[in-house]
């Protein structure tokens, strides 16, 4: 049985009214309770992260584009594109 337990927390500031600055940080306690022959084992093993990003807005379109740790994955970058009409 795996129990994940995460806290992450982030901010956003716009410096300009079509830039925004992003970051967060990840803090990922993984404890791991598995039953072996000599009965219960406790493996602690923690992933800190550090993400960001940044954000452009003009009229109507929006860009953001982020990278942060993804598990197995390693470092990932994110771009995201959205239209409002």
């Amino acid at each position: 049985m795996d129990i994940k337990k995460t806290i992450s927390f982030g901010t956003e500031i716009w410096p300009a009214e079509f830039f925004a600055l992003r970051a967060g940080y990840l803090f990922k306690a993984v404890e791991t309770l598995y039953r072996n022959n000599s009965g219960f084992s406790n493996e602690n093993s923690s992933k800190n992260a550090w993400g960001g990003g940044v954000g452009i807005k003009i009229s109507d379109y929006n860009t953001d584009y982020a990278i942060m740790p993804y598990s197995e994955l390693g470092v990932t970058q994110r771009v995201s594109f959205l239209v409002n009409f």
